[in-house]
């Protein structure tokens, strides 16, 4: 542990400026995080930035502009070391260094036996650390605003916000020629020259391994919204609300990833050039002959509404009622499978206030109940024959192009109804108070893999094919025998259980 670990330390620096006046407002800092990881050579840098602007353009239209911006560098450990592991799991009679200093190798089929399955290299997990990394450096910028319009007519308020935000990573794994892990693809060790032929099975004659992702995302959110606030009564004992509004998000993902074979870090990041490829023909049929770049690009956009009610007669009870709907193209060719509402009921009595008001040693009696509908889809099904494009077939000169999913338009939502019932009750001030609670969940049209025939194009085949019932309770006792007001000592016991 002491070769591998170290004790971490972070610091954080910020540095604010506010003010303004009564109609405008501003704030904005800069700040900078160093943390080190657990494990020695890891770390984490970041750097960020915000800016905020609040303006009273009359009394009753405030908005918000907003902007941000980070910097983000890491270095940590390449996932195939997992340097806890070893130190917890290796003999202490291996050393880490020899009598001079240097590092003290062993034999070992590292990785999973790439390459060869049952070649011997010598190595040292140092030696590893010390040849490779694992970078990341990242950075994002974003902005925002949120306007709000109050006292449209009485009660009723308006809110408008958007946001957006761009953010590009670029994600570096690099393989020194030193290390084991390149060795298991040269089949030689770092001063041994690359072996020839066939039968050398040498995947890398020269050089390290580089292994780098990019990616770009952009997203966004429109949502506009009205609040509704409503007393009544002679001591405006009633209050009614209401919420309802829409939101739009999206998100756009470009991402460019490569793998480089030959690549010599250490002397200037240059890549090796004219080898010979006869001399090597694992490399130039296993690895040359494969295309290793990679490039996807995804669009996401969903569209959402969304209402609350809500109604509450002084302390004694509330009652309330949500619902929300999304569309959706994964689902079903028909229109009224594009859609599900999700929507539910609950409510709570507070006997306290009324049943229970002159029983002293009653502190708390309140019953809870609620009912609802929540929907699931499978984002990867479609109603659509999905056709993925590939590139051009040498043999016979034309481009190709492959089923990548089969059309599945029948599929319906999956839905789960659910209800729940609790009790709170609490005695002498709360000194003893009582929990109970109990759900019952139904789940019909679950989603259901199952085997077809193969005339069918596919093997398999998901389905609304089941469903599924879960029941459960919990409970719990809490109790506070000494309770003054400089310390408190309370005492809790809970059960809970779950039936499917």
């Amino acid at each position: 542990f002491d070769v591998l670990t170290r004790d971490t330390y972070s610091h954080d620096h910020t540095l604010s400026v506010s003010g303004g006046s009564e109609d405008i407002r501003y704030y904005v800092s800069l700040g900078y995080n160093h943390e080190d990881g657990v494990t020695k050579t890891t770390k984490t840098d970041r750097m960020t930035s915000m800016a905020n602007l609040d303006i009273n353009f009359m009394k009753n239209l405030q908005v918000r502009f907003a902007l941000n911006a980070n910097i983000q560098k890491k270095n940590h450990l390449q996932d195939n070391i997992d340097a806890m592991n070893y130190a917890y799991n290796t003999t202490r009679a291996l050393p880490a260094f020899n009598e001079d200093g240097s590092y003290y190798f062993y034999d070992k089929i590292g990785y999973g036996g790439t390459n060869q399955s049952i070649a011997m290299f010598r190595y040292n997990i140092l030696n590893e650390i010390e040849n490779s990394s694992n970078e990341y450096d990242g950075n994002t910028v974003g902005a925002s605003i949120d306007g709000r319009y109050t006292s449209i007519v009485k009660g009723l308020d308006l809110t408008l916000a958007g946001s957006y935000s761009r953010s590009n990573t670029l994600q570096e794994n690099w393989w020194g020629e030193k290390t084991h892990y390149v060795a298991r693809y040269k089949n030689a060790e770092y001063e041994e020259a690359a072996p020839k032929t066939a039968d050398g099975h040498c995947l890398l004659p020269y050089g390290g391994i580089l292994n780098t992702t990019q990616t770009m995302t952009e997203s966004y959110t429109l949502r506009t919204q009205l609040d509704y606030r409503l007393l009544f009564g002679e001591d405006s004992q009633h209050m009614f609300s209401a919420m309802g509004g829409f939101e739009m998000n999206g998100n756009v993902t470009k991402q460019n990833s490569d793998q480089i074979f030959g690549y010599l870090k250490d002397r200037g990041m240059q890549i090796v050039s004219g080898i010979d490829l006869n001399d090597f023909p694992d490399y130039r049929d296993k690895w040359l002959n494969v295309n290793h770049k990679k490039r996807t690009h995804s669009i996401n956009h969903e569209l959402s509404g969304y209402v609350t009610l809500g109604y509450s007669y002084k302390q004694h009870f509330t009652l309330n009622a949500n619902a929300r709907t999304d569309a959706s193209n994964a689902f079903g060719s028909r229109a009224n499978e594009k859609l599900l509402p999700i929507w539910s009921v609950s409510g709570m009595w507070n006997a306290k206030e009324n049943l229970l008001r002159n029983v002293k040693w009653v502190s708390n009696f309140a019953l809870r109940a609620s009912y609802g509908l929540q929907g699931n889809m499978q984002e990867d099904q479609s109603p659509n024959l999905i056709i993925r494009q590939g590139t051009t077939d040498p043999v016979y000169n034309e481009n190709l192009s492959t089923v990548e999913r089969y059309p599945n338009p029948n599929l319906q939502w999956e839905q789960t109804r659910s209800w729940d019932l609790g009790l709170d009750f609490g005695l002498f001030n709360d000194r003893l108070t009582l929990g109970l609670s109990y759900y019952d969940k139904k789940t019909e049209d679950c989603f259901t893999t199952v085997n077809v025939s193969t005339v069918n194009g596919v093997s398999s085949y998901v389905m609304n094919g089941g469903s599924l019932t879960n029941q459960g309770y919990s409970a719990f006792i809490t109790g506070y025998p000494v309770r003054t007001k400089d310390w408190t000592w309370n005492l809790s016991v809970n059960w809970s259980g779950n039936i499917n």
